[in-house]
């Protein structure tokens, strides 16, 4: 009886998310689009807008790389939280070490900070070179659709694994092959829509004229 009452009272409780699994569901959407990825996508784009730069940007490429950048630090500092934050090792009968080195290596493979900044590079190029059509909006969805579709399948493994108290390795599988596939989409569509951009650059478009102070820098 007195587990019965504890389930009751909490909602965390395996009964009582699948009785309510649809709110689950909802919770864990603003979690990832609206919480993690929007959240972090922003912080991210902000670092690199809120610098003083030495000259205006131009470049595609020195766009890219100053979002990177952001992005890698980061990521970086996430990574130790993650890594330095676990209490037991993932991986059944490991020690935490190479459970550890075990988590690392995962979200090494999985680099989605890196992948959003070059999409967040891409439409911020364009916005440089003179597209009035792209605001930050513009510049941001496609980083926090990304982000958040990978944050979210990786809550919702969590949440019907603890729900439905599942352990198969199946569920497991799923939960690595799922967001690679998410990781590889994006690595796809950063890449293409980046070259696409640093071609238009690079076959005749200047920039604005540098030779003129008054020249728009338009973002940064």
């Amino acid at each position: 009886n007195s587990t019965s009452n504890d389930d009751d009272g909490n909602f965390f409780s395996p009964e009582m998310m699948r009785d309510n699994f649809w709110l689950v569901v909802i919770a864990l959407l603003v979690m990832a689009f609206v919480i993690a990825a929007g959240v972090e996508e922003t912080m991210k784009h902000f670092a690199v807008r809120c610098c003083r730069m030495p000259a205006p940007l131009y470049d595609p490429q020195a766009v890219m790389v100053y979002l990177m950048t952001a992005a890698l630090g980061f990521a970086t500092s996430e990574n130790i939280e993650y890594v330095f934050g676990a209490n037991k090792s993932p991986l059944p009968g490991t020690s935490l070490m190479v459970g550890e080195l075990f988590v690392l290596m995962i979200r090494i493979c999985m680099p989605i900070h890196l992948i959003c900044s070059v999409l967040q590079a891409t439409s911020l190029s364009k916005m440089l070179m003179g597209d009035t059509q792209i605001g930050l909006l513009h510049v941001l969805l496609p980083a926090i659709f990304l982000h958040g579709s990978f944050d979210f399948f990786l809550f919702l493994m969590g949440a019907i694994s603890t729900a439905y108290e599942v352990d198969s390795p199946f569920l497991e599988a799923l939960g690595y092959v799922v967001p690679l596939a998410i990781t590889a989409t994006g690595i796809y569509f950063a890449y293409t829509g980046f070259m696409k951009v640093l071609n238009t650059f690079n076959s005749g478009y200047e920039g604005f004229p540098r030779d003129e102070p008054e020249a728009p820098t338009v973002f940064l």
